[in-house]
């Protein structure tokens, strides 16, 4: 997972202050907010002050420091202004995860995980929604805080399959995925933009991060929906970087993503050749070997 310290207890972390100004852009809140996030003080209030935001945790918490989500940028750029709080309490090292939200999608998303994703296996159910409405008398764009458990991600599916057509990995092991898509979808939860940079997994530990876009799962053909979007997503991760360092897909490296493509599609026994998202993600692929690889004929 690429985290990025934001500030700490001395100020502004130097690797924040090393990207480029549209990178710090992407990465920092906007709107009006409840509390200055990038204020170490402030924040080790709110976690002192506010019982659910760190429910279980009792005691004095200091806040070392503020990173924020900062995702490859190869392919689709995606970032989701997505904050890790890093604090200490009675000597140990926690985290809690700070998601930058409107009020209508904290609202909503705070409610629907509660009440729908708790009872899934070893689902984290959200914390707090940290809102300030007397903001909305004088500001149009207001954003609150979604807070919830960190769990370290170790899996990033689009980075796992640039790692794999480049020979970085010896065996193609996609257990993890499978186990995923199939307790989410077990569940009846759809996610119709499930990638790397949208999940934390860790074993049979797993969240969201992209929260806006899931829906319930209704049809059969949802989940090759699903697949498409992420095969298109990831192969969309793969081209830009093909593209960037001028690589063709040829040869061992278009076999080894041939062999990618044709275990997901084995491991769930659909079919996305003809789904239209997967059309419209691989229609803007400038990479030849991807476009052309035999799995998507």
């Amino acid at each position: 997972m690429p985290w990025v310290k934001i500030s700490s207890k001395v100020g502004i972390a130097e690797e924040f202050r090393r990207l480029s100004g549209a990178d710090q852009q992407r990465m920092l809140p906007s709107g009006a907010l409840p509390i200055n996030i990038l204020d170490i003080n402030e924040l080790e209030r709110i976690l002192n002050g506010v019982v659910g935001i760190c429910p279980g945790k009792s005691g004095e918490k200091k806040v070392i420091a503020l990173e924020g989500f900062y995702p490859p940028k190869f392919g689709i750029w995606a970032t989701h202004r997505i904050f890790r709080v890093i604090y200490t309490l009675e000597g140990r090292k926690m985290y809690v995860i700070a998601k930058h939200m409107t009020k209508h999608d904290g609202d909503k998303e705070f409610w629907a995980l509660y009440y729908k994703f708790y009872k899934i296996p070893y689902m984290p159910t959200p914390y707090y929604f940290l809102y300030d409405k007397r903001l909305e008398k004088d500001f149009r764009d207001v954003y609150g805080y979604f807070w919830m458990e960190y769990i370290e991600h170790e899996i990033n599916f689009e980075e796992y399959l640039l790692d794999w057509v480049l020979g970085r990995i010896r065996r193609l092991d996609l257990y993890n995925l499978v186990e995923l898509l199939t307790l989410v979808w077990s569940k009846g939860i759809k996610h119709n933009d499930l990638k790397g940079e949208h999940l934390l997994l860790k074993g049979d530990k797993w969240h969201l991060i992209d929260f806006e876009k899931f829906k319930h799962f209704r049809k059969p053909e949802d989940k090759e929906d699903d697949l498409a979007m992420l095969i298109g997503d990831s192969s969309l991760f793969l081209d830009g970087y093909l593209s960037f360092h001028h690589i063709e897909l040829e040869g061992e490296m278009k076999k080894r993503y041939d062999e990618f493509a044709g275990m997901v599609l084995d491991a769930f026994g659909v079919d996305i050749s003809r789904n239209p998202h997967f059309k419209m993600l691989l229609s803007v692929i400038r990479s030849e070997g991807i476009r052309e690889s035999a799995a998507f004929r």
